[in-house]
């Protein structure tokens, strides 16, 4: 399958990156630079070494708990053996280019007596990277079933990864798709409660940025700044 990136449309600069006493240079080889070093640390195999040495201390189909020799506990996402993608749908010629999900998530409100009582909030595109499946394939099948587009490996922008947890091993790949001039079919969805009353619209970028969650600041700060 070919790995070809998409050459991206050219949109509005991200605010001024602002230099500190860390770091001189400028934005654009300070996010090159930290994906160049996420690249280096993005080793599947570290989840082989991982099973063979560190301790189970709770395991069911959707998540394990583990501890390494050192004591230190991380969870583990079994159900996509730590791997996920995340998209970002983008159309340039929008006053509005980012496709953002809203859906509820439940751990962000613990003790809410009903799923009604739980928020919709603008997220990312997301999802687990199934077993004999790649994670440019995964967003591939991610994109039609929550946003309704149906796009290729070609169209996908390759945005690197990120390990959005400290407590995780999650590796997430970042992917963004331009879908100008593209028609939107139906969001089939995967069925699960999760995705109940989830949608799908158009966000300003500067809403994309202020949302809570990590993943979509990454997405668009990635897909701005990077040639």
């Amino acid at each position: 399958m070919s790995s070809k990136k998409k050459k991206k449309t050219k949109l509005p600069p991200l605010p001024r990156f602002r230099r500190n006493r860390d770091y001189s240079g400028s934005r654009e080889e300070y996010i090159k630079k930290v994906l160049q070093l996420a690249d280096r640390l993005d080793d599947h195999e570290l989840f082989k070494v991982a099973d063979k040495v560190d301790k189970v201390l709770y395991n069911n189909e959707w998540l394990q708990l583990k501890e390494t020799s050192e004591g230190y506990i991380y969870s583990h996402e079994s159900r996509c053996n730590g791997h996920i993608v995340a998209m970002l749908v983008i159309d340039p010629s929008r006053r509005e280019p980012i496709l953002g999900r809203y859906e509820r998530t439940p751990a962000h409100y613990p003790g809410a007596a009903e799923w009604k009582d739980v928020p919709l909030e603008l997220a990312s595109i997301t999802g687990g990277v199934d077993k004999g499946m790649t994670p440019r394939e995964a967003a591939v099948m991610e994109t039609k079933e929550e946003a309704g587009y149906k796009v290729t490996d070609d169209d996908l922008i390759d945005l690197g990864t990120v390990k959005p947890s400290k407590s995780a091993d999650t590796i997430v790949h970042l992917y963004a798709v331009e879908v100008k001039d593209q028609s939107r079919g139906d969001a089939e969805g995967d069925g699960s409660k999760g995705e109940q009353d989830a949608y799908c619209d158009w966000v300003s970028v500067d809403s994309a940025l202020q949302s809570k969650d990590p993943l979509l600041s990454a997405l668009v700060t990635r897909y701005f700044m990077l040639d």
